[in-house]
This record gives C-alpha cells, sequence and structure tokens, in this order.
C-alpha cells in the first residue's frame, strides 16, 4: 500500500503499468484507481492500451471505463465514447 501512496506522489509513467494491473486486485484496486486518477490525463494514453489488451478482464475494463471518468476532460470523453461503442459490440454473457 505504502508504494501505491508514493506511486500517487510521484505520478511517474513507469508506475502506470503496474497500477493498471493492479486495478485486478480486491484488495488494491481503490488505491490504485485512486493513484490513476492523480496522474491525470497523462495516463489516458496507457488506460487506452490497457482497455483494449487482448484477455482483459471485465472487472479490469469497467475499473479503467470508472478512472477515466473521474479523469475527465475532453480526451476523457473520447476515450469514454470509444470505450462505450466497444462495449455496445460485445457478445452477451
Amino acid at each position: 500500500m505504502e508504494a501505491i501512496a508514493t506511486s500517487r506522489k510521484l505520478r511517474l509513467k513507469e508506475t502506470y503499468g503496474v497500477l493498471i494491473e493492479l486495478l485486478d486486485s480486491p484488495t488494491y484496486c481503490n488505491a490504485a484507481a485512486a493513484a490513476l486518477v492523480e496522474c491525470g490525463a497523462s495516463v489516458l494514453f496507457s488506460l487506452e492500451t490497457a482497455f483494449h489488451k487482448s484477455g482483459q478482464s471485465d472487472m479490469v475494463m469497467i475499473k479503467i471505463v470508472q478512472v477515466i471518468g473521474r479523469i475527465g476532460g475532453n480526451n476523457a470523453m473520447e476515450l469514454l465514447w470509444k470505450s462505450w461503442s466497444l462495449w455496445d459490440k460485445l457478445p452477451s454473457p
């Protein structure tokens, strides 16, 4: 948890991938999401890449959409529209 808090303060691009991976952890997902939101618009590209990653879990995809929404701004809204159109095309379970 301390590493996530430090990452949240430093906002280093090198930590984005690890924080996104932690979105799949029930223990760390909320702290990782908060740290990603703190990074702001600079993390949007990494979030978009992770969203489209082959085999990405639905839970992580939902968390990514939530983070993008909390970041806000024009670029974030464009990504949300892209994400929404993708969800429309997914088959129902």
